[in-house]
């Protein structure tokens, strides 16, 4: 009887987690080093309180089929610059200890550039429209973002990586307090939708 017992509670715990958490595996370096190529992230479908600084999985707008993680530095009416690779959000200068710069060519705000380069290191200003968050990877020069294919819908939102799985074991990523601490926006009344662009990087 307390086997039995033991192993309905042991299959409820497995169903339960299998509903809340979902794995995916990350196969590119555009969140190195906070997620190393090849590693794993175990993903809260249930957390949908997005802050600045957290990991979030979500559906790629030009093919919904496939899924990408990206950090979140914009809310909604959020402000977002990116001016010789630096990030400002709210006009606020954002120390980012967590991204790494492979590339050390800073390409200027010139008209004729193609992408990744018009777009990569000078961006914005943008309000991020109501709905939306505004997404970077951590290996900057490397990623496929918000840079590129525009704020991320709520809607294509799929959770929040609460767990990395790599070589060096499990990490529970924290979220940043240098982004939590930049100033809140003023309004949200002038935050029209962006024109997602595209570039070929993951």
């Amino acid at each position: 009887m307390i086997i039995g017992g033991l192993a309905i509670l042991a299959t409820a715990a497995v169903f339960a987690f299998l509903v809340v958490f979902k794995t995916y595996r990350i196969p590119t370096e555009s969140m190195a080093p906070t997620i190393p190529a090849g590693s794993a992230v175990l993903m809260n479908r249930w957390a949908k309180d997005v802050q600045r600084g957290d990991l979030l999985v979500f559906r790629f707008p030009l093919d919904p089929k496939t899924t990408l993680a990206k950090r979140v530095v914009g809310l909604p009416c959020d402000t977002i610059e990116i001016r010789d690779k630096q990030l400002f959000v709210n006009g606020a200068p954002a120390n980012e200890p967590y991204v790494i710069h492979s590339d050390p060519v800073i390409y200027p705000r010139e008209a004729g550039l193609p992408e990744p380069y018009a777009s990569r290191d000078q961006f914005g200003p943008l309000v991020v429209p109501v709905g939306h968050y505004f997404v970077l990877g951590d290996n900057r020069d490397r990623s496929n973002d918000s840079r590129f294919i525009g704020p991320i819908e709520a809607d294509a939102m799929l959770g929040r990586v609460a767990l990395i799985v790599s070589e060096k074991g499990f990490v529970r990523p924290p979220r940043p307090p240098v982004l939590a601490s930049l100033p809140a926006c003023r309004s949200i009344m002038f935050a029209p939708p962006a024109e997602p662009l595209t570039t070929p990087a993951r």
